[in-house]
């Protein structure tokens, strides 16, 4: 019953994603319709997971663009040789490689893809729902198919997770690089 932690045996974190499992049987309309409303709010959960991701991927790429932008105001990146030291030739070409990466994983994470959001007309039409259960309007194949979405989804957003951390110290190697720029020019 208690594994030590306060929670039941048999619990589950909210955001855990599905395995592939069937629903199991003996399933009554009440609980295929509970079913049917968690896989529902899962699906939306995983929907502002995505966008979130999004919208910190383009807040990344402000932030790296702000910081090219203040090192070149305060007169870190000098590219007039009559106004002093230039940037070096190594910093240039690794702001520009380090700048193209950021807005690459930008992207990658911003651009549009195949997400499920819930069941189609065509899975809640599907003979197969209908032709072994007579339980209610929402069958076992249904919920199984919303189970297959999420974890479809759920590759997605952790493809676009790693994205981000890719782009992030990427954010962190600008920093370093212009750090070490003016420093060797000291």
């Amino acid at each position: 019953m208690d594994a030590g932690n306060g929670a039941p045996e048999n619990s589950h974190k909210s955001n855990d994603v599905p395995n592939g499992a069937d629903v199991p049987p003996g399933n009554d309309p009440e609980r295929l319709n509970l079913a049917y409303e968690a896989s529902l709010g899962f699906l939306a959960k995983q929907d502002a997971t995505l966008a979130n991701l999004r919208n910190r991927a383009i807040t990344l790429f402000t932030i790296a663009s702000l910081v090219a932008t203040f090192a070149s105001t305060v007169g870190l990146v000098v590219t007039d040789p009559s106004r002093g030291r230039t940037l070096p030739e190594w910093a240039a070409y690794s702001l520009l490689a380090v700048l193209s990466a950021i807005g690459y994983v930008v992207i990658r994470i911003s651009w549009p893809v195949e997400f499920y959001f819930g069941p189609t007309i065509a899975d809640i039409l599907d003979p197969r729902s209908t032709d072994t259960w007579s339980g209610g309007p929402i069958s076992p194949v249904l919920i199984n198919n919303l189970k297959s979405c999420m974890g479809r989804n759920h590759e997605i957003i952790k493809l676009r997770s790693k994205l981000f951390e890719i782009g992030a110290l990427l954010l962190l190697a600008e920093v370093v690089i212009l750090l070490s720029a003016t420093l060797s020019n000291l």
